[in-house]
């Protein structure tokens, strides 16, 4: 009877040629303790995590593109009532040569007869006032050639009332409150020079200088249209639609 010593290594050396031959086979033969983890829950958790993190991008990148589509609309919006307005502008020139032309031009008698003292100063007051309150306002719109033509007209008005021809000072008052109106309209649709811009968050404060420590003096939804008419390091100066200026930080704005 073989030795027990015999036997184990023999049994030892069968066991190391199997294993060979398994791995040259391409089995897995280690045991389980041995072997690599394969849990399928660990794989679902990483495929999760990268469909949310591609979700998010493609959501960011969607909002970037409707925040660009609102303001190329808000431009064009823009581009249209200005054109609109130099339509009517023209429009209003035409009628006050025709005015002039066929109107105008008659017998100073004639115009006396038109119009009364009062009512020629009262006219001529009236856009005096106006005049006065856009000057004092600092409106961008109102530029040196308008001022100058306004100017004019308005000593032109109180010269017809010194010779008593009062229609004729109505008529030159007239003329001015309408330029005046332009002006104010012109204002409201471009604001003042400079570009186009969106909030881009839910809130934005717009503060009266350009500063984290400066006052609120007003709050803008996500999506307000404004014009951007002057910047610094980190802020841009606004204006929004209905006239109101201030200061916003740049990164609020698109």
């Amino acid at each position: 009877m073989r030795s027990i010593t015999a036997i184990t290594s023999s049994v030892a050396k069968t066991y190391v040629c199997v294993c060979i031959l398994l791995t040259a086979a391409g089995c897995n033969w280690m045991s389980p303790a041995t072997r690599v983890s394969t849990d399928p829950s660990t794989e679902s958790d990483s495929v999760r995590i990268e469909l949310f993190a591609e979700n998010k991008g493609l959501r960011d990148r969607v909002q970037s593109q409707e925040l660009d589509i609102a303001k190329l609309r808000a431009e064009n919006r823009r581009q249209v009532e200005l054109n609109q307005l130099l339509t009517d502008e023209l429009e209003n020139i035409k009628n006050d040569l025709d005015r002039v032309e066929n109107q105008f031009v008659s017998l100073e008698k004639r115009l006396r007869l038109k119009e009364t003292k009062a009512s020629a100063v009262a006219s001529v007051a009236e856009a005096q006032l106006l005049f006065e309150k856009m000057l004092e306002s600092g409106a961008d719109v109102l530029d040196s050639l308008t001022v100058s033509e306004v100017t004019a007209k308005l000593k032109t008005s109180d010269e017809m009332i010194k010779k008593r021809n009062y229609a004729a000072a109505v008529y030159f008052s007239n003329r001015t409150m309408r330029i005046l109106n332009q002006t104010e309209r012109r204002m409201n649709v471009v604001m003042t020079d400079g570009d186009s811009r969106i909030i881009a968050v839910s809130l934005a404060n717009v503060r009266s200088g350009p500063g984290s420590g400066y006052e609120i003096i007003e709050k803008l939804n996500y999506g307000t249209v404004i014009v951007q008419i002057d910047t610094n390091a980190n802020w841009s100066k606004i204006r929004t639609k209905d006239g109101t200026a201030g200061w916003v930080h740049k990164s609020l704005i698109r």
